[in-house]
């Protein structure tokens, strides 16, 4: 433990319990007052509803505990809870006295039995935003990869270099330059009026 305040380390002879009264005044409680409110652990497990799963925040998790039924007596409520709570995709919470403490505890089925885990109080759980609020974003662009040419799209610009690069044929030549086409009908109209001249 350290000093709010110092920062230093609280030794052992400096340490009490208290009640929080008001913001920073406290109620000190002895040794033998803690001994007269002490619960005695008697085993029993008070379930009080049953929520979703998801619903149970993962960081409140704490210590698990494996859950059997004590006895034939206790056999048949246990299977009936246990497939009840895995057919609805539920789990129990329920209150149960452990090292003269009580706690929250989480059951859920288990394989052939329950899992029991207690759960953290929300002023045992240290506020994410303390740790996180100084990660900022780097800022960075993230650039798109070009498209990839698909085989598809290849193929007719192969050919066309293809048929660009062969030898060129008559008929090919003859769609390429049309501009001589009207000069052979030229000649050839010219030659037409010689011969009926």
């Amino acid at each position: 433990m350290v000093d709010a305040e110092t920062g230093d380390v609280v030794e052992g002879d400096q340490k009490g319990r208290g009640y929080e009264l008001s913001k920073g005044k406290y109620v000190e409680i002895e040794g033998k007052e803690l001994e007269a409110v002490q619960i005695e652990s008697n085993h029993a497990i008070d379930i009080d509803s049953f929520v979703p799963k998801d619903e149970i925040d993962q960081r409140y998790l704490n210590h698990p505990y494996y859950i059997v039924p004590d006895g034939k007596a206790g056999l048949d409520a246990f299977t009936v809870i246990r497939d009840a709570m895995k057919d609805q995709d539920r789990v129990a919470l329920a209150r149960i006295v452990l090292t003269n403490r009580e706690h929250v505890i989480t059951i859920e089925p288990f394989g052939k039995g329950l899992l029991g885990t207690t759960l953290r109080y929300p002023y045992e759980l240290r506020d994410a935003h303390d740790y996180f609020d100084d990660i900022k974003a780097a800022g960075k662009t993230i650039e798109a990869p070009e498209p990839e040419e698909k085989p598809g799209n290849v193929a007719p610009r192969q050919s066309l270099k293809t048929r660009g690069s062969a030898p060129h044929s008559a008929k090919s030549h003859a769609r390429r330059s049309p501009q001589r086409r009207p000069a052979k009908r030229a000649d050839r109209s010219a030659a037409r009026h010689r011969q009926a001249g």
